[in-house]
C-alpha cells in the first residue's frame, strides 16, 4: 500500500517502467472482499501483462490461515488451541471455548473476534469492551455461570481462553444488561464467513508462496516411549501454524472471485478427490486454488534496530512469515533465471504453468510436504475451518 493505490498502480507502474527488475514479491495483502470483484480483475489483467513481459510476481499467502480476517468460526476444542504456554489453563475438559457478546449495533466472539488485521472488523470487539452494559452484563454472567464451571483465562500472550467445564455453549446462560446480551457461542455463517480468501495471493496470475517450518510432529509417535525408552524423530518440514509451534499460520484456500486456470485443474482435483477433510459448503472449487508452493518461513534471522530507528545499534532476532518465505523463494527464481542467462535462455516469466507441468512429469522436482494445516491463525485455532497438507497439490503448501 501506497499513497498511490495498491496492486493495480503497482503493476501499472512496473510495466511503464523502462528496465522494470524481472523477479518481484508482494507481502502486503488485502481481504478479497475489501478490494471487490473490478479492482481484482484490472489487477489480474495487469499482472497478464508482466508475465508476457518475462516478469515473474510472488505473493505471500498470508500469515493468518484459512481463517485469514475472519472474526466468526468456531474454535477448536482440543488442547491443540492452546499454541502459547497458558499454565493456569484448565486443560482436562472444555464443553465451550467461546462466547457472544452483542449489542443492537456489534457483535464480538470472544476470542475468534478479537484478532482480524482487518481493523474495522475487529473494532466492534474493542468497542464493546467500552461499553457499560457489556461491562454490567458480563459480571452478571459469570456469576450465573459459575455451576458450569466458566472461566476466562489470559495465556502468555494475553490472549483471553474461554472455558466452561460442565456445561456445552448452548447450557451457558444468556444474559442481558441495557443494550448487551452475552450467551454461549453457536456458529452461524449469517454472522460473516468463517474463511477470508486474501489478495494478491488468489489471483491466478501469481505464484502464491506459502510457508513451512521443521518439525518433530511429522510423526505421530513422536515424543512417545516404546518399552520404557523415548522414540527418537528425524525432524522433518510442515506447514507452518501456531499449533506447530510457528508464530504465524500459513494461509490458503480458495479465491471468492478469480476463476481457476487450466493449468492447475489436475492437481486441484487430485486433491479434492483425495478423501482429505475439507471445509464444505465454505468454499468453491472452480475458482482459484492457493498456494502454489511453500517454502521455508520459521525463524528467518534478521538484524533491527533496538530503538525502531534506521540507525544501529542493532541487534538480532528471529521471525516467522510467509513475508519470508515469498522473497526467499524469489531468490531461488532469481538464481534460476541467472542461469537461464548465462545460457542465452529466456527467462522463467509467469511460473504457474512450469510448476504444475513439473508437479505432474516430475515430481521429485518438490519436496512434498504431507503433514499439517492451516485451520489456524495467528492466535487462535478454529475447528478444522480449513484445509489439511496432502500428497501433491493442497490447500495449505501448494
Amino acid at each position: 500500500y501506497n499513497a498511490q493505490g495498491y496492486t493495480l498502480e503497482w503493476a501499472q507502474s512496473v510495466l511503464a517502467a523502462n528496465e522494470p527488475p524481472i523477479v518481484y514479491s508482494i507481502s502486503y495483502i488485502s481481504g478479497e472482499y475489501q478490494l471487490g470483484a473490478d479492482y481484482i480483475s484490472r489487477s489480474n489483467a495487469e499482472f497478464v501483462k508482466m508475465g508476457t513481459m518475462g516478469i515473474t510476481v510472488m505473493a505471500c499467502s498470508g500469515d493468518t490461515g484459512a481463517p485469514g480476517w475472519s472474526i466468526n468460526f468456531p474454535v477448536d476444542s482440543s488442547a491443540r488451541n492452546f499454541p502459547f504456554d497458558c499454565p493456569d489453563c484448565p486443560l482436562s475438559v472444555n464443553y465451550c471455548n467461546q462466547i457472544t457478546v452483542e449489542t443492537p449495533n456489534a457483535m464480538c466472539n470472544v476470542p475468534s473476534g478479537m484478532y482480524s488485521r482487518d481493523l474495522k472488523r475487529g473494532l466492534p470487539c474493542m468497542e464493546i469492551m467500552k461499553n457499560t452494559d457489556c461491562q454490567q452484563a458480563y459480571s452478571s454472567f459469570v456469576n450465573s455461570a459459575q455451576s458450569c464451571g466458566f472461566s476466562i483465562v489470559q495465556d502468555s500472550q494475553d490472549v483471553p481462553r474461554v472455558f466452561s467445564l460442565n456445561c456445552t455453549c448452548s447450557e451457558l446462560p444468556t444474559i442481558t444488561s441495557g443494550n448487551c446480551t452475552i450467551s454461549g457461542f453457536s456458529f452461524s455463517e449469517s454472522n460473516g464467513e468463517p474463511l477470508t480468501s486474501l489478495y494478491p495471493a488468489s489471483s491466478p496470475f501469481v505464484t502464491a508462496v506459502g510457508a513451512t517450518q521443521f518439525s518433530e510432529l511429522t510423526n505421530y509417535i513422536c515424543n512417545q516411549e516404546f518399552d520404557g525408552s523415548p522414540i527418537q524423530c528425524d525432524i522433518g518440514e510442515v506447514a507452518s501454524s501456531i499449533a506447530t509451534g510457528s508464530r504465524i499460520t500459513s494461509g490458503g484456500g480458495f479465491s471468492t472471485l478469480s476463476l481457476a486456470e487450466p493449468y492447475q485443474a489436475s492437481a486441484v482435483s487430485n486433491y479434492l478427490n483425495s478423501g482429505v477433510p475439507l471445509p464444505t459448503g465454505f468454499y468453491n472449487s472452480s475458482l482459484r486454488g492457493y498456494p502454489d508452493v511453500a517454502f521455508g518461513g520459521h525463524n528467518w534471522l534478521i538484524t533491527y534496530s533496538k530503538d525502531s530507528s534506521e540507525t544501529c545499534p542493532c541487534q538480532f532476532g528471529a521471525v516467522d512469515g510467509t513475508s519470508c518465505a515469498s522473497p526467499g523463494f524469489s531468490g531461488l527464481v532469481s538464481l534460476l533465471n541467472q542461469e537461464l542467462f548465462k545460457a542465452n535462455l529466456p527467462v522463467l516469466g509467469f511460473l504457474n504453468p512450469l510448476l504444475y507441468t513439473m508437479a505432474e512429469e516430475a515430481p521429485e522436482t518438490f519436496q512434498d510436504i504431507t503433514s499439517g494445516d492451516n485451520y489456524c491463525t495467528e492466535y487462535v485455532c478454529s475447528e478444522k475451518m480449513g484445509y489439511r497438507a496432502a500428497v501433491g497439490w493442497d490447500g495449505v503448501t501448494g
